[in-house]
């Protein structure tokens, strides 16, 4: 045992037997007062506190031990929760997370303000090289629309873009996209977002996640144990995602860059997925719609960029 589990196992020590403690105080407290209460009538309001104390510290207790093992030893049923279902629960918790908390929508609005291209921009935004290029592309486009036989350039674009396709390396692309998300600061960065979204879509399911838990629990169980375990499962989530979120050097991190890494070898060597990427990619250059589209592309694109060319003002231009 490390010395932060030792501290950790004394602080746990502690605070059970602080808990132990206040219980067996109210229970005593309630006691002497029902025994005195037929001679001291204004003992009723502390009897009610004590009755209440005790009442309400059995019930946390059942409740949070009933999840993890059988209360005193005796196998009630719906007890030990956590042990004979954790395979289900954890099968649960990854369909809740994967269903709310990776979503699309909520990691492009976590990730949208990542700017790409902010270095361009600011080359850009140097007037003198922003002049620069739309002179130089002006230029070169107009030469190029003068100088070159629309049929001809029309048939080059559509074999360009189709070859440029057709030899695409999907599978080595999303290999190292995979491989780069998982090392360094990016897989922290990344890391990073996944948590602040899992923590934002947390709080946006506390009464989806109150529901669920209602709707599977006995029904013979307190709607008061239902709401103990909905603060203890939404506290313990808070307290996982923080934890990770704080700390750089959390196990969950390491975990996390490792299956991405594993994720990136399978994606490189599995050749059941690089059949698949070229049957897809044949499929979309031979799809009638696409290559109509490859036919309306140069006339398309040649009308704009006259139209850009002769205005001004336009942003080809600016």
């Amino acid at each position: 045992m490390t010395a932060t589990e030792a501290a950790l196992a004394r602080r746990l020590a502690r605070m059970r037997w602080v808990a132990t403690g206040l219980l067996a105080s109210m229970a005593l407290l309630y006691t002497a007062t029902r025994i005195l209460l037929p001679g001291y009538p204004w003992l009723g309001v502390i009897n009610a506190f004590a009755e209440a104390g005790t009442i309400g510290a059995l019930a946390d207790w059942f409740a949070v031990t009933a999840l993890f093992r059988h209360p005193f030893g005796v196998p009630i049923p719906h007890t030990a929760i956590v042990p004979s279902r954790k395979d289900d629960i954890g099968r649960a918790l990854a369909q809740f997370i994967r269903d709310h908390f990776l979503v699309r929508e909520a990691v492009e609005r976590r990730l949208e303000h990542v700017d790409l291209a902010e270095r361009l921009g600011g080359w850009l935004a140097r007037r003198n090289n922003a002049e620069r290029v739309s002179r130089d592309l002006g230029r070169a486009l107009s030469w190029l629309i003068d100088a070159v036989d629309s049929a001809q350039l029309r048939a080059m674009l559509e074999s360009s873009v189709r070859t440029s396709l057709d030899s695409l390396p999907v599978r080595g692309a999303l290999s190292v996209v995979v491989e780069v998300l998982s090392t360094g600061a990016h897989a922290e960065t990344f890391v990073d977002h996944l948590v602040a979204i899992g923590q934002q879509q947390l709080a946006d399911n506390k009464a989806l996640i109150r529901e669920r838990i209602r709707d599977r629990s006995p029904w013979w169980l307190p709607r008061f144990v239902d709401e103990k375990i909905y603060d203890q499962l939404v506290d313990e989530l808070d307290r996982i995602l923080t934890d990770i979120g704080n700390d750089p050097e959390h196990p969950a991190r390491a975990e996390f860059s490792r299956r991405l890494a594993e994720l990136a070898e399978l994606i490189a060597d599995d050749t059941r997925l690089a059949d698949k990427t070229r049957r897809l990619k044949t499929e979309f250059l031979e799809h009638p719609s696409v290559r109509a589209y490859f036919g309306e592309l140069w006339a398309r694109l040649r009308e704009q960029i006259q139209d850009a060319l002769e205005e001004p003002t336009s942003a080809l231009r600016t």
